[in-house]
């Protein structure tokens, strides 16, 4: 098994599934494509989180705090959107860019050697709060919890292989 990053732009990511070059996908969308099936693995809330001695934030973190602080932000794209902007409930202000990145790991090594703030999912800050300095906070304003799907050509649906690559995601999302 090979695991990649995928390409920020959501149409290479899919075509490359289409064309067979990928076998699944985990994304926080579910496709609107009839020769992709979809699974949600799981849901899980948002965070922020800010390095452990973050001259400016505290115990807690405010609105208007949140959007004067330089942001480390995924560099994933869906319908021109950011992942946090996508998921809040009302159009957000601009985020002062500090540095975009590839991965959430990325996204949080770079917190924690920084004076920038950055949104994660609650559990994988969580899990690797235990070897960063980071702390965790509450998002600040309304958002839906980030969902994760497993999605994959419909074409693979009875091949053994993907069959089998399938239901080990499933196990490890859902098996905690």
């Amino acid at each position: 098994v090979i695991v990649k990053g995928f390409s920020k732009y959501e149409e290479d990511t899919y075509a490359d599934l289409a064309q067979g070059k990928v076998d699944v996908i985990l994304d926080y969308i579910k496709p609107d494509s009839a020769s992709i099936n979809s699974k949600k693995l799981r849901e899980d809330k948002m965070c922020c989180v800010a390095h452990r001695d973050h001259p400016r934030i505290g115990d807690t973190l405010s609105y208007e705090q949140f959007f004067q602080e330089r942001h480390v932000t995924l560099n994933i794209r869906r319908f021109n959107k950011s992942v946090v902007d996508e998921l809040a409930f009302e159009p957000l202000p601009n985020r002062r860019l500090h540095s975009e990145q590839t991965s959430i790991l990325a996204l949080l090594a770079m917190v924690a050697k920084s004076d920038a703030i950055g949104c994660s999912s609650y559990r994988v800050a969580e899990e690797l709060a235990q070897f960063l300095p980071i702390n965790i906070h509450p998002i600040p304003f309304a958002m839906a919890p980030v969902p994760l799907y497993m999605n994959w050509p419909k074409k693979a649906d009875k091949n053994p292989a993907s069959q089998w690559l399938r239901q080990i995601l499933e196990t490890c999302f859902n098996g905690e």
